[in-house]
C-alpha cells in the first residue's frame, strides 16, 4: 500500500513538475541581474573619472598593460596590430611604463592615430575593472555594452571586435 501511495505522488507531482518547473524558471530569470559586461561598471567609471577625469563613457577602450619584459611579445604585437589598422573611436590605455624603446615608439606613433591616455602608476589595480589582458570595453549611449579581455594570442580578433574606418 505504501508503495502506491509513493507511486500516486509521483504521477501526480510530476504533472506539475513541467509548470512549476517554467514558474521557477521565469522567477529566477526575472529576478537576477545581467552582470557581465556590467559586472565592473561601477569601478570601472570611479578609476576613470579619477584617473583621467572621463565622466561619460562613450566610444571604445582598449586597456594594455606595458613593461620592460624583453622576452613579453603580448604588448609588441597589440601595438602592432593598432599600429596596422585604424579602429572607430578608439582611446588606448597604456597601463604601466616601459624603458624598452620599441614599446616607446609604437606609442608615440599611436598618438597620430588614437587618444593616448598614461597610468604609469597602475592606478587601474586599485579598482575591480575586469582588468587582467589586454581590456577591451566597448560602451554606448554611456553604457558598457561589451567588455572583454584579449588573450596575447587572439590579438588579431581585436578586428572583429572593432568595425575599422
Amino acid at each position: 500500500m505504501k508503495t502506491n501511495l509513493f507511486i500516486n505522488i509521483s504521477i501526480n507531482s510530476k504533472s506539475y513538475a513541467k509548470p512549476l518547473l517554467w514558474v521557477v524558471i521565469l522567477f529566477l530569470t526575472a529576478c537576477s541581474k545581467n552582470n557581465y559586461p556590467l559586472e565592473y561598471e561601477k569601478d570601472l567609471r570611479k578609476y576613470m573619472k579619477k584617473q583621467f577625469g572621463i565622466t561619460r563613457l562613450e566610444g571604445n577602450y582598449y586597456f594594455l598593460l606595458i613593461n620592460d619584459c624583453e622576452q613579453c611579445l603580448g604588448p609588441v604585437l597589440n601595438l602592432d596590430n593598432l599600429d596596422k589598422h585604424t579602429y572607430k573611436e578608439l582611446t588606448l590605455i597604456i597601463i604601466g611604463t616601459s624603458s624598452l624603446p620599441d614599446i616607446n615608439r609604437y606609442i608615440e606613433q599611436l598618438k597620430n592615430k588614437y587618444s593616448v591616455l598614461r597610468d604609469s602608476t597602475k592606478n587601474i589595480f586599485r579598482y575591480s575593472t575586469g582588468f587582467s589582458k589586454p581590456l577591451l570595453i566597448k560602451t554606448k549611449n554611456n553604457r558598457v555594452i561589451l567588455a572583454l579581455n584579449i588573450d596575447d594570442t587572439k590579438i588579431s580578433r581585436l578586428s572583429y571586435y572593432l568595425a575599422e574606418k
